[in-house]
């Protein structure tokens, strides 16, 4: 996830620098594929779809209120999005119909949204059951 936004990143540099659309290109697709990588791996490593029936797991992704399915959820609109913003960007979609990328960005906002209220409910769960809350961590610059 981390070098696809890298790539994002600097093609909005390159663009403020001036640079060829060629270029802009190349580091837009570079970016929208590996999101796209991202996304399958998260997939692929999720433990409610790798551990259990496909029924089970179905099952399991309608209880809301579980941070493991949040984040699953999550992921399967990730990988949606991001199939999208593959698509648009490979075909060309959105040259002439707005609505595609208003979907893939809804899509990635709703992920966005899942992932915190995951977040939030682990939070709440480990305050709950007095367990070490969490802590500023150095390395990373984020609480974990």
């Amino acid at each position: 996830f981390f070098i696809a936004a890298l790539f994002s990143v600097l093609s909005i540099i390159a663009e403020w620098l001036g640079a060829a659309d060629q270029s802009l290109a190349v580091l837009d697709g570079i970016s929208v594929h590996t999101y796209m990588l991202s996304a399958l791996i998260a997939i692929a490593g999720s433990r409610i779809i790798t551990t259990r029936s496909v029924y089970e797991s179905c099952l399991h992704l309608m209880n809301l209120h579980d941070a493991d399915t949040l984040e699953t959820l999550g992921d399967i609109l990730f990988l949606l999005g991001s199939l999208v913003d593959a698509v648009l960007f490979d075909c060309h979609f959105d040259d002439d119909v707005v609505g595609w990328p208003i979907l893939a960005a809804a899509l990635w906002c709703i992920d966005a949204l899942l992932y915190l209220n995951s977040d939030w409910i682990t939070a709440k769960s480990r305050q709950s059951t007095n367990q070490q809350p969490f802590g500023w961590h150095p390395m990373i610059g984020i609480y974990v």
